[in-house]
């Protein structure tokens, strides 16, 4: 950037002041500007000065030629003076230029870290997400089952109340201490059935809070990663030439690839798991349906014991009657 550059020898031959863009400088430049301002102001006044000496000058004048001569020298002197300034405004301007591309740099790498650090929860809350968002149907269909459960256990142990009930009331000793032994088997087992029942729901219960936990993370991650995309955008023109923006576009496609991999491979591992939990429900299902034949053949046999002893009581008021 030369004088003719800035506009300095139009100012000296009459062509008018250029405009200075000083609304963007920054602060460490203002100081340069200021001073630019009062050599233009002189600079004016000098022009004044020379347009008022360019008419004809009689020979014998010599206070026009001396004040010709410091004037000249003046504007000399302010010409000399604006060639520093135009130096020191090339120079405060390269430092700037140097400020802004080491801030472009930090600010690179601060979203290079912002990507490395979100990069393996984001391949295992997808995961997780996706696992969960499978399980919310089967966990309603798990939980229609544990309440069908929980009225069957309800049942037998009113069916239980009942023949505990019935049975001490029989005047056979022994099959009645077997039936209280069979009653507290099947006590036993009913809370057993109880116990698993429990545990799954519980089960369930950790699974929806760990699927809201989940949801309040990726909100999180995606709250992140559209301030880093915003921030990305701000260096959209020089995206082709600056390979740190390359490099984290790349760290962006491999983070969805791996992102891809790890659902292919949590959903295989989900329907390993729902098998498993199948074949336990379809396990209670199966000693719920022992514990009501249970109970059928236990009933069956405290009718035919009531009915027996009843007989065998009537044949002896009989054998009596018929004696007396």
């Amino acid at each position: 950037m030369g004088i003719s550059d800035m506009g300095w020898i139009d100012i000296c031959m009459g062509e008018g002041i250029p405009s200075l863009q000083t609304n963007c400088s920054p602060s460490h430049l203002q100081a340069v500007v200021s001073e630019l301002d009062v050599v233009i102001r002189d600079v004016e006044g000098l022009k004044q000065q020379v347009h008022a000496l360019q008419h004809p000058i009689p020979a014998d004048n010599k206070d026009n030629n001396k004040l010709r001569g410091e004037i000249e020298k003046e504007l000399n002197r302010c010409l000399h003076r604006c060639e520093q300034l135009n130096k020191q405004w090339e120079f405060e301007v390269s430092v700037l230029k140097e400020d802004l591309k080491s801030l472009k740099q930090e600010e690179l790498k601060d979203l290079r870290a912002i990507v490395s650090e979100n990069r393996s929860r984001l391949s295992c809350i997808e995961a997780d997400v996706s696992v969960l968002r499978q399980l919310i149907p089967n966990h309603g269909v798990l939980k229609k089952s544990f309440q069908q459960s929980q009225s069957l256990l309800l049942q037998l142990k009113e069916q239980i109340s009942s023949s505990s009930s019935s049975s001490s009331s029989s005047s056979n000793s022994s099959s009645s201490n077997a039936n209280i032994e069979d009653i507290n088997n099947l006590q036993i087992t009913s809370q057993q059935h109880a116990a698993k029942i429990d545990a799954l729901r519980r089960s369930m219960s950790a699974v929806e809070n760990k699927e809201r936990k989940r949801e309040e993370e990726i909100e999180k991650i995606i709250s992140e990663f559209a301030a880093v995309k915003k921030t990305i955008q701000h260096f959209e023109p020089t995206m082709d030439s600056s390979p740190h923006l390359l490099q984290i576009r790349e760290s962006l496609n491999y983070l969805n690839q791996q992102i891809k991999d790890g659902q292919r491979q949590t959903e295989e591992q989900m329907a390993k798991n729902m098998e498993r939990v199948k074949w336990e429900l379809q396990a209670v299902h199966a000693e719920i349906n022992q514990l009501k034949q249970q109970m059928v053949a236990l009933a069956a046999k405290q009718v035919s014991s009531s009915s027996s002893s009843s007989s065998s009581s009537n044949s002896s008021s009989n054998s009596s009657r018929k004696k007396a």
